[in-house]
C-alpha cells in the first residue's frame, strides 16, 4: 500500500509518476509510466549483450577452427615435401645404380643380342601421333 494519501483522507494524492500523451488529433494516448521504460531500455540493453556475447563467441569458435586447419595444413605439406625429398633421393639413386655397359654385355653375350643390322630396320611415318605395333610375319 501507497503512503502518499493525506492523513484521514481516503483519496490517494494525484499520481505525477504518469504523464499523459496526446496523439496526432489531440487526444490523449495511454499512460506509460518511466519505470516501464527503464525497464524495456534495460531488456534491449541485455539482448544486445546477449546477441553480442554470442557472436564473440562463434567469431572465437571458427577463429579456432580455422588456426587448426592452417596448423593441419601446414602439417600436411611438411610430410608432402619430406616425401618428395625421399622419393627424389630414392630415384637418383636407382638412376645412378645403373651400369649401361653391363647391361650391354649381358644383352649381348648371355641373351644373345647385337646391333641390327640393314635390312631389320623399318622406317614408317605415320599421319598422326598414334603407335604402331608389328605382329609376326
Amino acid at each position: 500500500m501507497r503512503a502518499d494519501y493525506e492523513y484521514g483522507s481516503a483519496v490517494r494524492k494525484e499520481d505525477r509518476e504518469y504523464e499523459i500523451r496526446r496523439s496526432h488529433s489531440g487526444k490523449p494516448a495511454r499512460r506509460i509510466a518511466p519505470g516501464v521504460l527503464y525497464r524495456v531500455a534495460i531488456g534491449l540493453m541485455l539482448l544486445s549483450f546477449a546477441f553480442c556475447a554470442s557472436s564473440i563467441i562463434k567469431y572465437v569458435q571458427l577463429r579456432s577452427a580455422l588456426t587448426n586447419q592452417i596448423k593441419t595444413v601446414a602439417s600436411k605439406q611438411v610430410e608432402l615435401n619430406n616425401l618428395k625429398s625421399s622419393n627424389d633421393a630414392r630415384y637418383s639413386a636407382a638412376v645412378s645404380s645403373i651400369d649401361l655397359e653391363m647391361i650391354e654385355q649381358v644383352a649381348r653375350g648371355e641373351l644373345g643380342m647385337g646391333y641390327a643390322k640393314e635390312g631389320q630396320i623399318i622406317f614408317y611415318e605415320g599421319a598422326n601421333n598414334d603407335y604402331m605395333r608389328r605382329v609376326g610375319e
